[in-house]
């Protein structure tokens, strides 16, 4: 009788465990959406630097990592393909790097009009051309802009 007992909580253990690696990311994921609300992909923080950007249903597309100026640089592979900064307390732009590292403004996020998520837009010239998406509002924005560089253009 013991014996099975002792059994069965280790099968219900084992589950546990073998549930909670299989998918880390569930716990600590905020959700990027396209323009009509489709969940498309995740942002996972990872450390206090550093964040993983992933397609549904798991994939990973690139992440982003602070440097020491306070940017943060969105990187596929190895490359850091835009970089993130603040303009202000609620607004932030993305630069998309050439071959010589110069950036040019290709989108921001900012608070949609409820409060509620952050609207993600695309730009020419600097202004503002369509809105391209949304990520939940308890998602840092600089991760947000990153994912919405690496997800949705």
């Amino acid at each position: 009788m013991q014996a099975r007992v002792g059994a069965t909580v280790l099968t219900v253990m084992a589950v546990l465990l073998l549930s909670a690696a299989a998918a880390p990311a569930a716990f600590a994921a905020w959700y990027i959406s396209d323009p009509v609300g489709q969940d498309i992909g995740f942002v996972v923080k990872t450390s206090s630097t550093k964040f993983t950007v992933k397609e549904n249903p798991g994939v990973k597309v690139g992440s982003l990592v602070k440097t020491a100026s306070g940017n943060w640089k969105v990187m596929r592979g190895g490359t850091t393909i835009a970089v993130v900064k603040a303009e202000g307390a609620r607004k932030y732009p993305v630069s998309l790097l050439d071959k010589n590292g110069t950036g040019l403004r290709i989108g921001c996020c900012g608070l949609n009009g409820d409060g509620v998520a952050w609207s993600l837009i695309r730009c020419a010239g600097g202004k503002p051309v369509v809105y391209v998406g949304s990520a939940e509002m308890d998602c840092p924005g600089r991760a947000a802009m990153g994912a919405a560089r690496l997800l949705l253009w």
